[in-house]
């Protein structure tokens, strides 16, 4: 109620003022807050369609070139003997044989959709099957952001140097692929990383077209520099020396792997680790196993 004669007071003005004066703040923040809500949700939902788009073709591309009627192979390990078990003769070991299931693959319709393609790589413990390949020597990094059928997509590839053997013959062959945030790629490598237990299954099946199969053991899984010495080239005077610093990096125990003696032949998976634009990258190093001449 106001009286006759009554006149606000210079106080009573401020103070509506300042009501004014917040109201407006508090709706300027919830529209800004709206906004915010607003691109950040639009910018997930793209990064999901991404995901899904990059998945859903690689998909396909297994229905079409990929089954599981291929051979099967022995793989001869040795398996540690607890302490009471040893025999008498001091022996800490003894040799499994372990039926390894292989695929069987339709190179001829790989190629006629990508005639870069040099093999396929499958690594079932860290959900990894995919094509692998070879970008032009004046495009090297074509398939950070192109998908095999050629589409844009920031999962990109599965490829190799083009200065490396595309047979795999080098003492160190290395293979790329990016660390997805949805498990695709190589993106499953981290957990390894993190949880070397859940390494149960340690083959890396390489195909390529011509017919022969490379299978290799996993040995060392760890983070390095970009710039780290691990990502240099490999000959004989210095493999024995890469080797013991490839274990010496390691929480992973693989056992006396003889076959890094007898085969010198290492794969190597590396991929992106930590924040983008982090110099860290996740290398995986496996030694081959087994060998099958082509047709």
């Amino acid at each position: 109620m106001r009286l006759d004669g009554y006149k606000p007071k210079d106080n009573d003005n401020e103070f509506e003022q300042n009501e004014d004066r917040n109201a407006a703040v508090s709706i300027a923040a919830l529209a800004i807050g709206a906004i915010v809500l607003i691109i950040g949700s639009a910018h997930l939902f793209k990064e999901g369609m991404t995901y899904h788009e990059g998945k859903e073709i690689y998909s396909k591309v297994r229905e079409t070139a990929i089954s599981d009627e291929g051979d099967s192979v022995n793989i001869i390990e040795e398996a540690p003997l607890k302490e009471e078990q040893e025999d008498k003769e001091g022996a800490t070991a003894y040799e499994i044989t372990r039926l390894h299931k292989l695929l069987k693959v339709n190179f001829e319709a790989l190629s006629r959709t990508n005639s870069d393609t040099v093999a396929w790589i499958r690594f079932d413990n860290a959900k990894i099957n995919y094509p692998v390949l070879c970008p032009p020597e004046n495009d090297v990094n074509k398939y950070l952001d192109t998908t095999f059928t050629g589409i844009k997509n920031p999962a990109g590839c599965i490829f190799t140097d083009p200065k490396q053997d595309q047979g795999f013959d080098n003492l160190n062959t290395f293979v790329y692929g990016h660390n997805m945030k949805d498990g695709s790629m190589f993106g499953t490598l981290k957990e390894l990383y993190r949880h070397p237990d859940k390494i149960v299954d340690p083959y890396i099946e390489i195909y390529f077209k011509d017919g022969r199969i490379r299978l290799y053991r996993v040995f060392s899984i760890y983070l390095a520099d970009g710039s780290s010495k691990m990502y240099s080239g490999v000959n004989d005077d210095s493999y024995d020396e890469y080797v013991a610093s490839a274990l010496e990096r390691t929480s992973y125990d693989a056992g006396n792997l003889q076959a890094l003696r007898d085969h010198r032949k290492i794969l190597t998976l590396s991929t992106c680790y930590g924040e983008d634009g982090s110099d860290q990258r996740l290398l995986l190093h496996a030694v081959q196993v087994e060998y099958r001449s082509g047709n």
